[in-house]
């Protein structure tokens, strides 16, 4: 067997690296928003979770000291919405489209 030029390989060794890259790349999406009472205040410490409609699954977050939540690399898909908060009545929303991040 004949041996493969040098330059040849390092010609290929990155072309290789770089397709190997692309099947680690997940399609993954996020949601974000913030929870606030009937007075536009902020909900410190509620729990938000997010259900994907297909599956089940079911993710879980709370919400910083200014009502605001991050749900990243959720796999992409439809979601309901709840939340629920200390002396509040369970919100549930139902969210359909909107914008993904690869």
């Amino acid at each position: 067997m004949e041996a493969m030029p040098r330059g040849l390989n390092s010609a290929l060794l990155p072309l290789l690296l770089g397709a190997l890259s692309l099947f680690a790349q997940m399609n993954t999406g996020e949601i974000a928003g913030s929870v606030q009472d009937a007075l536009g205040g902020a909900l410190p410490g509620a729990t938000v979770v997010a259900e994907q409609a297909r599956t089940g699954q079911k993710f879980t977050t709370i919400t910083n000291s200014a009502g605001q939540y991050l749900l990243a690399q959720l796999p992409i898909g439809t979601y309901s919405l709840k939340v629920n908060a200390t002396n509040f009545k369970q919100s549930v929303r139902l969210e359909r489209g909107g914008a993904c991040r690869r």
